[in-house]
């Protein structure tokens, strides 16, 4: 009943029945705060934030895609106000889900300043949804370039976002680094240009090809740069 209300502008009458569904157990509450998104009610913006520490795991996710579906700055303030600059992953994911210049900077922040390793990484292995534009690409290809030379999960995570996040600008950036690189990170920076499959990396690949470190020539012959592989001059 209440979709259909929303359906016919009547978002009034469908605020208050998703209320009164919202009392009939937690499976009618999922649906109800759903509701109150997919409907644009900015009222209810603070119910779905306060969902979001539920006791009961279905609600929460429902609160969490609510929160990801609310149109709006509101849903977007309120959010960040929750992070209040702390690195909840369940908070961050919703934030890049929505994208955005205030999710992105908090997701970024997560990503660079986290002191958890298992918490940094899982805040770069966001940045694929949040960096969107070119913009926000090129701020975080410059965070997961750094975050190559942490070591452990948060250099695993960047080499994994680095190898599969779009677009020739973040290509061109990995293979700018790869110059100034030394050791296991220019080893790592011809895995990167090899997963990605660019044409515009040929010209890297095949100096790194004849490079003085046989680690990484072995590197730069193992890119499979797969439409490019024969153009490759050894």
């Amino acid at each position: 009943l209440a979709d259909s209300l929303v359906r016919n502008g009547e978002r009034g009458a469908a605020r208050r029945a998703y209320d009164k569904a919202a009392g009939f157990g937690p499976a009618a509450r999922c649906a109800a705060l759903i509701g109150f998104a997919r409907a644009g009610l900015q009222s209810e913006v603070d119910r779905i934030v306060q969902s979001l520490g539920d006791e009961d795991p279905a609600v929460r996710g429902a609160a969490a895609d609510a929160a990801a579906l609310m149109p709006g700055e509101g849903m977007t303030k309120a959010l960040v106000a929750r992070l209040g600059g702390g690195a909840d992953p369940g908070l961050l994911a919703v934030l890049a889900k929505r994208g955005g210049s205030e999710p992105l900077a908090a997701v970024l922040r997560a990503a660079r300043e986290g002191k958890d390793p298992a918490a940094r990484a899982a805040a770069i292995r966001l940045l694929e949804d949040a960096s969107r534009g070119e913009k926000g690409a090129a701020q975080a290809v410059e965070v997961l370039l750094d975050a190559l030379g942490s070591g452990g999960e948060p250099a695993v995570a960047a080499e994994e976002m680095l190898s599969r996040l779009s677009g020739p600008a973040v290509t061109s950036a990995v293979a700018s680094s790869l110059g100034g690189a030394q050791g296991e990170k220019r080893e790592v920076l011809l895995r990167i240009l090899g997963a990605r499959r660019d044409p515009a990396a040929l010209d890297a690949v095949t100096g790194a090809v004849k490079d003085a470190s046989s680690p990484v020539r072995v590197a730069a012959l193992g890119a499979k740069l797969q439409p490019l592989r024969h153009q490759l001059v050894i």
